[in-house]
């Protein structure tokens, strides 16, 4: 997930914290789609999206995807 945050966000995997947000570090509505797509196919589960649109930090993301993946078994 933070490879796909990074390359998405062009930054470095050492200016993301648990705090980062999204749309501040420079995401928008489109890269959201891409980066929740991307982070999906490499967990295998289908992350929400609501997180990311509601909290839109990389802890709440984690958390989410952590939670979905429980949820499948994965």
């Amino acid at each position: 997930m933070l490879r796909c945050w990074c390359e998405i966000l062009e930054l470095t995997d050492d200016e993301v914290t648990d705090s980062s947000n999204f749309f501040f570090d420079g995401g928008d509505s489109l890269l959201a789609i891409e980066f929740l797509s991307a982070s999906s196919a490499a967990l295998g589960v289908e992350v929400p999206v609501d997180p990311l649109f509601l909290d839109g930090t990389f802890g709440a993301f984690v958390q989410a995807a952590v939670d979905a993946m429980s949820a499948s078994g994965a």
